[in-house]
């Protein structure tokens, strides 16, 4: 049995490529033998300054490196709207701010949060700042 898949944009394909990575392990990492997270000197540090255990440490570490790569990706889209990416300890996933929700479905597919509520407030901030907002905010 063949089995054949057709992408209509580089999004579709970029994104079936990442979720082919991540299904069989494949990493972007400098150094694919020994990851950031089994490197003695980033464990120690990442200990000492957000006060956690080895063994959370290390998890962090995978985490920022999974996030690392997926902002990567997603910054080689070249999208129009893309206002930056950080990771976000809480939920353990890459942020990803866009300024449209035009490719929010591609940045999703990878597993990122978007900041609606965020983006919407300073949106909303920076146009009630502008000279072109109603007085009446």
């Amino acid at each position: 049995m063949k089995f054949t898949m057709v992408f209509s944009n580089k999004f579709d394909t970029a994104i079936a490529c990442f979720s082919l990575m991540l299904a069989t392990g494949i990493t972007l990492a400098a150094d694919p033998l020994k990851p950031v997270a089994q490197q003695r000197f980033f464990i120690d540090e990442v200990q000492e300054l957000y006060g956690l255990d080895e063994e959370s440490a290390i998890q962090r570490l995978g985490n920022e490196q999974v996030a690392s790569e997926k902002a990567a990706i997603i910054e080689s889209f070249n999208l129009t709207g893309y206002a930056g990416s950080w990771f976000d300890p809480e939920s353990k996933k890459l942020v990803v701010a866009l300024s449209s929700p035009s490719h929010s479905v591609a940045v999703s597919a990878l597993d990122a949060k978007i900041p609606v509520s965020r983006l919407i407030e300073a949106t909303l901030r920076l146009w009630a700042a502008s000279s072109c907002a109603p007085s009446a905010l």
